[in-house]
């Protein structure tokens, strides 16, 4: 390679599921822990849709578990029904239905 290539950035989307039934299939890249500059963690979530296109999913513990079984190379159904109610610890979450295709 040469002293003269000039690299660009490439980031996926974020997909942000803001309504119930807002839904990503896609075949799943697997997931990545992120360290923010504040220290805490977080992770995300690759896939490839239809398109060829890439996207990211940020974890939450519902995602992040729902995930914890998917296979590199799967195809993946997310569908956020909708907010929890407040539970133990005071807050709302989002909720999703997680599927994989059948074999």
């Amino acid at each position: 390679m040469s002293d003269t290539t000039e690299w660009v950035d490439v980031e996926a989307p974020v997909i942000k599921f803001e309504s119930p039934g807002d839904e990503l299939i896609g075949v799943y890249g697997g997931a990545t822990s992120v360290e923010f500059q504040d220290g805490d963690t977080g992770t995300k979530h690759l896939f490839q849709l239809d398109d060829g296109s890439e996207a990211i999913i940020w974890g939450t513990v519902a995602l992040n578990n729902g995930l914890q079984e998917a296979d590199h190379g799967q195809l993946m159904k997310i569908t956020y029904t909708g907010m929890s109610g407040v539970g133990a610890s005071g807050f709302k979450a989002k909720r999703f239905r997680i599927q994989r295709a059948k074999e």
